[in-house]
């Protein structure tokens, strides 16, 4: 049976997203061809970006565009990745196949379809089933139920059964990782054009975070794969590189959770001579593994502190111990790891001196050279933060930075009909992220990507306010708020995205101008626009910087 598996991807933007590898796709493709199906694993990020599929930002054409080219290759299952951030296009997409050939069944997965199945197969009835839960155990029953066999007895299936909606028990999750196929990267056709690998080590998080859906999907189960079955999976991948050794990056929430694992990890690692990166949290590492890390090949860790309140950590049930982090954050800078701390704002009972304390936190690590990130509160299905604060969520006119490509007026439509499907494009009425008009806007474009460019002129304009990043955002949004906000409206198709032509130099061209209307300082930017040659040279420069 022909089974095209679509990797989620983004729509509404001039510019194409850089195809990723997916992961979870990977895993079950393999799983569908050793019981004899055909798999394809598309990406349509890929098709934009090599303009195999041309972009005109009609979205009715495009997507009937991406339609046929799905059709045309005759399936009979279109399996759909859902993540909340691209879910609309699923949708949208989806109905286009259905209605160009309707003997083609379509199922979702996924994070985001696994919680919401019920009210999917209620609301889109283009929709034939959901696979939800860890599928490798579920696909094949799945793909062969929807495709006439029957899904009473599918582990995981949610489909309808005359007026009722069914939702089958999900099938045992995988004690052993270690017993799935290998992944078939020939699947992906731009493979070997990727300088840094995703690579599953493990799966699920022990923690409970109120705000993350990652504990839920996973039924807080954690597991890794065997240090040996991780090296010989990444020896496999070498050998399709036979020029040059590629990046890998541990795809996992906590790779340090498990210290002894992680250790003997790390032992077999050396032996490869690669580099690598991997997420974790600053209770599950010290000094002394952090030398460990770094002697394997790591160079990037990824840390999500969230905030940087003692009060909020504990309400978040995150639990860190923040008066470690400087010993952490030190301690990776010094091995030649490069740690990357994220954060959020915009929860419930989250007061001005929480948001301070997180703003105060990141300034700290700017100033060490740390790079951070900035999210305001997306409130996802099944945490318990939407349990909790569903009644609260109200859609303002910006859309979450993690949200920006639900542009066009089908996605808009599907956001304000279904906000308990949608709820992440929504903020919280009444918190911080509701009524801090384009903070993290302004963090993540005006100061975290320029900080480390222009470090002088930071430092003299955090002196003119006493060091408060709060006190410089709200100065700044008074001068430049509605040019700021030209790029983010969400009323009609998105102006500017991060990867948009001439973005960074807008943002530029914003602080320079705040700059010289406030009369702040005397200080000159060392570059200044049209020193910065050609837009291409200009960001090749600027990403190589360090910038973000």
């Amino acid at each position: 049976m022909r089974v095209l598996l679509i990797d989620f991807f983004q729509y509404g933007s001039a510019v194409a997203q850089s195809p990723m590898i997916p992961i979870g796709l990977l895993s079950l493709a393999a799983v569908l061809k050793q019981s004899g199906h055909e798999p394809e694993i598309i990406s349509f990020n890929y098709l934009f970006q090599t303009r195999t599929i041309k972009i005109s930002m009609d979205p009715d054409r495009d997507y009937a565009e991406m339609a046929r080219f799905l059709v045309d290759k005759q399936p009979s299952v279109v399996g759909f990745a859902t993540v909340s951030s691209s879910f609309h296009n699923a949708l949208i997409l989806s109905r286009h196949v259905k209605e160009l050939d309707s003997s083609i069944k379509v199922i979702m997965g996924g994070p985001h379809a696994s919680v919401v199945a019920e009210r999917i197969l209620t609301s889109f009835p283009w929709v034939d089933a959901i696979c939800a839960g860890e599928a490798e155990n579920s696909i094949v029953a799945v793909v062969e139920g929807v495709s006439g066999s029957g899904l009473e007895c599918a582990a995981g299936a949610v489909f309808r059964c005359g007026s009722e909606i069914v939702r089958n028990p999900q099938a045992t999750l995988i004690t052993d990782l270690d017993t799935l196929p290998y992944h078939d990267y020939s699947l992906l056709p731009y493979f070997k054009d990727l300088k840094e690998i995703a690579f599953e080590s493990g799966r699920g998080c022990p923690y409970g975070c109120i705000y993350c859906s990652t504990s839920a999907y996973w039924q807080r189960s954690f597991r890794v794969k065997s240090p040996e079955r991780v090296c010989a999976e990444i020896r496999a991948i070498l050998a399709l590189f036979p020029e040059r050794k590629p990046s890998i990056n541990f795809f996992h929430d906590n790779f340090t959770t498990n210290r002894s694992q992680t250790i003997a990890l790390c032992e077999q690692l050396k032996q490869l001579d690669i580099t690598w990166t991997c997420n974790a949290r600053i209770d599950t590492i010290d000094v002394q593994l952090i030398r460990t890390l770094a002697e394997a090949g790591c160079k990037g860790v990824l840390i999500g502190l969230e905030t940087g309140s003692p009060r909020m950590q504990k309400y978040l049930h995150k639990n860190l111990d923040l008066s470690v982090l400087d010993e952490i954050t030190d301690a990776l800078l010094v091995n030649n790891i490069r740690p990357v701390a994220s954060f959020i704002f915009g929860f419930p009972a989250e007061a001005e001196e929480d948001l301070a304390m997180t703003l105060a936190t990141m300034t700290s690590l700017l100033k060490k050279g740390v790079p951070t990130k900035f999210f305001s509160l997306c409130p996802l299905v099944g945490t318990k933060i939407y349990d909790d604060n569903k009644d609260k969520l109200v859609l303002r006119d910006y859309y979450s930075n993690v949200n920006q490509f639900a542009s066009c007026g089908l996605s808009q439509s599907l956001i304000i009909e279904h906000p308990d499907i949608f709820s992440h494009y929504y903020t919280l009425n009444g918190t911080l992220a509701d009524s801090h008009f384009l903070l993290d806007k302004f963090v993540n474009f005006i100061v975290i990507n320029f900080y480390f460019l222009f470090g002088a002129t930071f430092a003299r304009l955090m002196d003119v306010f006493d060091g408060s990043l709060f006190s410089f955002y709200q100065d700044f949004i008074f001068c430049k708020g509605e040019r700021l906000a030209e790029c983010f409206n969400n009323k009609e198709c998105v102006k500017g995205t991060p990867m948009a032509d001439g973005f960074w130099k807008y943002m530029l061209a914003l602080l320079t101008e705040y700059v010289a209307d406030r009369a702040l300082t005397d200080y000159r930017f060392k570059l200044i626009a049209h020193e910065l040659g050609t837009e291409k040279e200009w960001l090749a420069n600027y990403f190589k910087s360090g910038g973000n």
